[in-house]
């Protein structure tokens, strides 16, 4: 899970809101945009834990930051979404870069030239 919050956002994308996008045993993305201080901020990013992994939370962006990363989100999945694009979206660029997350695997094959690598992303 990353966490980007206050001066990490984009001056331009901050506000009052929340985004936690959640990540189910399929590994589909549901994401949720709801007041920093609401009751259901608490729950997503407390019980709800137990039953769904938080990939991403964004606290404190505005109405329209916090709407275009619902739909850069919405019903994905790892396969079909690029967080650290969806990152650039409101997080400052030094943030951004500063965490890059690690592949899952790299596999590194002999071929007739060399090695080729592969990396598998998260």
């Amino acid at each position: 899970m990353k966490v980007y919050f206050g001066g990490q956002i984009g001056e331009n994308r901050r506000g009052k809101l929340a985004v936690v996008v959640m990540q189910d045993g399929t590994g589909r993305y549901t994401p949720h945009l709801n007041g920093m201080h609401s009751k259901e901020f608490f729950h997503l990013t407390g019980a709800m834990n137990t039953k769904k992994i938080p990939v991403r939370v964004y606290i404190g962006v505005s109405q329209d930051a916090g709407e275009h990363l619902v739909e850069l989100t919405a019903n994905g999945n790892a396969q079909t979404v690029d967080l650290r694009e969806v990152d650039q979206a409101v997080v400052i660029p030094l943030f951004v870069d500063r965490n890059q997350e690690k592949p899952n695997r790299i596999v590194l094959e002999s071929t007739l030239d060399g090695y080729s690598a592969t990396v598998e992303p998260r």
